[in-house]
């Protein structure tokens, strides 16, 4: 697949993440993918999936072993990132958009 690639948001010292906003070829989907320190990525985390389909209490059982798994990660000596994605409507993406170009330029 081919994506169409919107944005890149670098990594910087104080989001300690980098990002690329793309459209999915098959969906038409906005959808932003994000990587970075797992301190980082797992406090931006959701508690309910999007769908709904998933309780809340599941979404922290799944956090939480994930955050075991980490702890476990970093006393072994090794370092972790995560990444993260979120999917966005054409309105969100939109109004996204328009802040993150009133940023840049301001």
């Amino acid at each position: 697949l081919t994506f169409q690639l919107l944005h890149i948001l670098p990594f910087d010292s104080v989001r300690k993440r980098m990002s690329v906003v793309v459209r999915h070829p098959l969906s038409n989907q906005v959808v932003v993918y994000t990587k970075g320190a797992d301190s980082v990525i797992m406090e931006l985390l959701s508690v309910a999936s999007p769908d709904g389909a998933s309780p809340e209490k599941q979404q922290m059982i799944i956090r939480e072993k994930t955050q075991r798994h980490l702890d476990d990660y970093a006393k072994q000596g090794l370092r972790t990132l995560c990444i993260a994605k979120k999917v966005m409507s054409d309105t969100e993406y939109a109004e996204w958009l328009r802040n993150h170009f009133l940023a840049e330029t301001s």
